[in-house]
């Protein structure tokens, strides 16, 4: 319940062969729910896309690896000043080589591309508060780390790995408040963009710029609201996981092809809550072969605990 449950949904909430990962601290087998590993308390995880006993971690303004099997904890990287590390749409990269960080300077916010290997900086651009007054979020990374994404006030930019080149990302239909966005691979390969805000979806292509609105979505329901979206399928490409909650408090949970509008749309089931406190929404992720789905729900019950569950829906 709480901190450990409801930190899962922005990053990756399943390790590279399926276990669960909860962000303040724990490894639990998807199947028993009994703990596998209890990583060190006071930090923020994400899980390696390759190696199941693989953790970055991130605590106050230092970057770390996690080794679940031989218990082993070796800095990378070491900021000036507190800092944000996986918070958004974007963890590291695909083969665990780079990953986005920011933190906090005298004079406005730091950008910076990392390397999870060796701790070497590839790109650090400052944003003065005199030149960007508004409120600056976390950094993202793209999938083959072409990318780096941020938000400043109600824009989105687009930067290279190098953090130069600054564009601001094309929109479409008002999603530049979206309920949620992440960024994934296409069928193609590509690198995009995609963003749900009550039944309107757009997907960017980041390499062109190019918004492509996909039609709204045919409702499973009725009043689609407010969404969470996840493009952690890496090995199920072109497919995003959603779930839309509803202005009566039921979410509906769903995934689409990002470039079929409305030809491909799997339904998977509704979550039901009685409040749109965060941490009772469904906020639906994906493990990385698209066959495990997770979710939270308090189950209708006020004041009551938030629960987390699993379902298998694809599998042999």
């Amino acid at each position: 319940d709480g901190e450990l449950l409801h930190q899962y949904s922005r990053r990756a909430g399943f390790t590279a062969n399926n276990d669960l990962l909860f962000s303040k601290g724990l490894v639990v087998d998807k199947n028993t729910g009994s703990v596998i590993c209890d990583l060190p308390l006071n930090s923020e995880f994400l899980a390696s896309y390759k190696d199941p006993d693989l953790f970055f971690g991130w605590s106050g303004a230092s970057l770390y690896r996690y080794r679940c099997d031989t218990k082993e904890k070796t800095l990378i990287y070491q900021a000036p000043a507190k800092g944000y590390f996986g918070f958004g749409e974007g963890a590291q990269t695909l083969d665990d080589q780079l990953a986005a960080i920011s933190y906090i300077a005298p004079n406005g916010k730091v950008v910076e591309v990392v390397n999870l290997e060796s701790g070497e900086i590839l790109g650090s651009r400052l944003f003065k508060t005199s030149e960007y007054p508004g409120k600056l979020d976390n950094a993202d990374i793209s999938p083959n780390g072409n990318y780096v994404l941020i938000k400043i006030a109600d824009k989105k930019y687009r930067f290279d790995k190098y953090m130069n080149n600054m564009t601001e990302l094309d929109r479409y239909n008002g999603i530049e408040n979206a309920g949620h966005a992440d960024m994934m691979l296409d069928a193609n390969g590509r690198e995009v963009w995609v963003a749900v805000h009550w039944a309107d979806h757009t997907v960017v292509d980041l390499e062109s710029n190019l918004a492509y609105p996909i039609d709204q979505m045919d409702d499973p329901g009725t009043n689609i609201g407010y969404g969470h979206i996840s493009g952690h399928a890496v090995n199920r490409p072109g497919w995003a996981y959603a779930s839309s909650n509803q202005r009566d408090g039921n979410n509906v949970l769903y995934s689409y092809n990002v470039f079929s509008g409305n030809s491909e749309v799997e339904f998977w089931g509704w979550s039901f809550t009685n409040t749109h406190e965060y941490s009772a929404l469904a906020k639906m992720t994906v493990s990385s072969d698209g066959k495990w789905i997770m979710w939270s729900s308090n189950w209708q019950v006020e004041g009551g605990p938030n629960y987390t569950f699993v379902a298998r829906i694809k599998g042999e």
